[in-house]
């Protein structure tokens, strides 16, 4: 085991590991959990499976992509998965975190900050 103290390179790995997103080994998973609010929003307007698992790249494979969204709905309300937070797009172009935004302490937002456009 190694020592306990962390070397700045390790938490960088593991920083970037977090913002890769979710392990690409399990693919079909990992898509599911990235997309997971594209395909809640899929479901809520009607599609099938078969074609959010077409649009998805996992051709005639509804059932399976059905029960993959299923196992991971399980999976994230028990806390054991998490939905990827998605960057937002700002007036400069760069993504930033909902969490990076700063917020006043009166909770008032600024309109004229453009990050708040």
């Amino acid at each position: 085991m190694k020592n306990a103290g962390t070397k700045e390179s390790e938490v960088d790995r593991l920083t970037e590991l977090i913002n890769d997103g979710p392990d690409t080994r399990y693919t079909m998973k990992s898509v599911v959990l990235s997309r997971y609010e594209d395909i809640d929003t899929a479901r809520k307007l009607m599609r099938t499976w078969n074609d959010i698992a077409d649009a998805l790249g996992f051709e005639g494979r509804g059932k399976d992509v059905a029960g993959c969204f299923t196992r991971v709905a399980a999976g994230i309300k028990k806390g054991k998965l998490m939905v990827p937070v998605k960057k937002q797009k700002t007036s400069t172009g760069r993504g930033l975190n909902i969490h990076e935004r700063p917020i006043s302490k009166s909770g008032i937002i600024n309109l004229d900050d453009p990050a708040n456009q």
